[in-house]
């Protein structure tokens, strides 16, 4: 079908944005003491606006419509396993991916790949008391 006008009102779309470079976030951060972590901003602001982790996104949104269509337990864990790296490993969102992690050792206690993921990051100092308050439970029965 051929276009019957051109539109140019629409912004383009927002790629490669980093928001850490804003001067106002800078000069809060110095302001309020938080200078040292400058570097660790600006880089997560250049993750966090970049293409890549827009596709990220997109990809968390796709596997959360494929686990509402699963068709068995198996295929749904497997998928919720793929969100939860998705959100640890990529879009460096703990919580999520915390969560996401429980919702599988809810349904399938014995997952190891699940309860190895929140074992690593436990291990590695992160959101230590709610990470046992999910793996305590099953230590016990299977220590039962």
């Amino acid at each position: 079908m051929p276009d019957t006008h051109v539109v140019t009102n629409q912004v383009p779309p927002l790629e490669n944005y980093n928001p850490a470079t804003s001067p106002v976030l800078t000069e809060a951060l110095i302001r309020e003491g938080g200078e040292w972590g400058l570097d660790e901003v600006t880089e997560l602001g250049a993750l966090s606006g970049s293409m890549q982790a827009q596709r990220w996104g997109e990809l968390a949104d796709v596997l959360r419509r494929e686990i509402r269509l699963a068709n068995n337990d198996g295929e749904i864990i497997a998928l919720q396993f793929r969100l939860g790296q998705l959100y640890e490993q990529n879009l460096r969102d703990i919580d999520s991916a915390i969560g996401v992690y429980d919702e599988i050792l809810k349904s399938d206690g014995g997952h190891a790949p699940t309860q190895a993921a929140l074992e690593l990051l436990f291990a590695e100092g992160v959101k230590q008391i709610e990470i046992a308050g999910i793996l305590e439970p099953l230590y016990r029965i299977t220590k039962q």
